[in-house]
């Protein structure tokens, strides 16, 4: 099997930590949490990427599967397209000042700090993601950090507070 190993060429993470309302508790994901994570799914995406361009992978996260020629393989697993749909508390847009235009990648965010590794779905329990921009020369940078939480309708986000 084809392995990839591409390390990112430049990340630009958040420079403050960002609190998310779950509806109960906020829970606070530092910057430099933020940009481990920005990190890692940028690596993920390079990764993917190069392997898909050596043996034509179709599928895409939150399932991590591969193609039929290769085995599913967490290595592979990789941000997905971030639809900006209209904030369920204020019917507008999400709002990314750094990033105004799109596309954007989203990637778990996880409460215990830890980096999402595809193994199984998110999760109920952690519903806040990163927002981030990638680009073909294999760059990252920090959009926002959003939830699912506190939406009021199945699939949308809400800002999470800087």
């Amino acid at each position: 099997m084809y392995s990839a190993s591409i390390t990112p060429r430049a990340i630009t993470g958040p420079t403050k930590d960002y609190k998310c309302d779950d509806g109960t508790n906020k829970t606070t994901f530092t910057a430099s949490y933020i940009t481990r994570v920005i990190t890692q799914a940028a690596k993920d995406k390079a990764d993917k990427d190069a392997t898909a361009r050596a043996i034509e992978i179709l599928n895409t996260l939150p399932e991590c599967t591969v193609s039929k020629t290769t085995q599913r393989n967490n290595d592979f697993c990789q941000p997905k397209d971030f639809k900006n749909h209209p904030d369920s508390h204020t019917g507008l847009h999400l709002h990314f000042p750094d990033c105004p235009h799109g596309p954007w990648l989203e990637f778990p965010l996880l409460t215990d700090g830890k980096i999402y590794s595809g193994n199984k779905p998110p999760g109920r329990e952690n519903p806040a993601r990163v927002v981030f921009q990638y680009t073909s020369k294999n760059t990252a940078k920090f959009c926002g950090a959003v939830t699912h939480s506190t939406a009021t309708s199945k699939g949308q986000f809400v800002s999470c507070a800087s």
